[in-house]
Parts: C-alpha cells; structure tokens; sequence
C-alpha cells in the first residue's frame, strides 16, 4: 500500500485480506472495515472499493451504512461511465429490488448510475446493451426496448442483442 499510494488495488487487497481472515483474529474485522472505507474516502472513483465495502456492511447485517455509502458513491463527480455502470451491482446489493413496497423508490436510486452512464456516453452500443439488460431484467421492457433498438441499429449484425430484442418484443 505505501508503494504504490495512487493506487486502489493495494488497499483494496488488504481490506480482502483482512475480512478473510478475521475469523482467525476478531481485531482484523474491524480493521478490513477500517481499510475498506479508507478506499472509498482515498478513492472516490473506485466502484471495487464502494462494492467491497458495501459488501462488508451488508455481511454484518448493516444494510443502512450498505445504503449510505452508495448514497455517497451516487454523489461522486466522476465523469467516468464505467465508474457509473460499475455502481449498478453494488447498488442494487443496498437497495434490493425483490420487495414490491420498496421497488419503486429503490429502482430509482439504483438507476441512477445506469441513467449517469447514459447521459455520459448516449452513443456507446456496448452502455446502451448494458443499460438495456438492466431494464429488461427490472421489469422497465419499454425502455429496454428502446435501448435494445438503437444498439440493433448502429450494429445491424449484433445477433446476441437482437435476440434480445426479440426475445422482449
């Protein structure tokens, strides 16, 4: 970690490191918690560091600080669409969207990092699939279809997505 301070991955490691082997040591628990948000504040534009963290939390069964630390990552000023497409998983893991009288306010924080990808990148087919997918496995087909439409278009021989779109029309 000191030789490389730029660097998430180090850091990233330890706190895996650490929450592995904590049922040796109970003092490590505390310290791969410590070393994980460490990452997050160092580096606001790793989703590795906010999806190792949000993991962590929702491990010891704290599904709010899970919640806060994507509330955080969702105000990050990264201009980064992968950053924002990354998010997406960890999201989704703090705001499940299995529960119908959450579903709604939940699907709204979560495709906050689909729709910030978009707006950053509205002509990448390889975001607008990805995007697509995230619809159509979130029971939103209208707007997978429109995304799954404008990707058939710019790649006429995409046979996985307009399979997609078939599938789904």
């Amino acid at each position: 970690v000191a030789q490389f301070p730029k660097d998430p991955a180090p850091l990233l490691a330890l706190a895996r490191f650490l929450s592995k082997h904590h049922q040796e040591a109970p003092e490590l628990k505390l310290r791969a918690m410590r070393t994980a948000g460490e990452a997050v504040t160092k580096f606001p534009g790793s989703a590795d560091a906010v999806d190792h963290l949000v993991r962590l939390h929702l491990a010891d069964q704290h599904r709010e600080k899970a919640q806060s630390v994507i509330d955080q990552a969702l105000r990050s000023p990264s201009t980064d669409p992968a950053y924002w497409l990354a998010l997406v998983t960890p999201a989704r893991n703090a705001y499940p969207l299995d529960d119908r009288d959450t579903y709604e306010k939940h699907f709204g924080i979560v495709s906050q990092g689909i729709e910030k990808a978009l707006s950053l990148d509205p002509d990448s087919p390889d975001l607008q699939e990805a995007a697509g997918d995230f619809f159509a496995s979130n029971r939103q087909p209208d707007r997978a279809l429109a995304l799954y439409e404008k990707v058939t278009a710019q790649r006429p021989a995409d046979l996985k997505t307009r399979q997609k779109l078939g599938q789904l029309l």
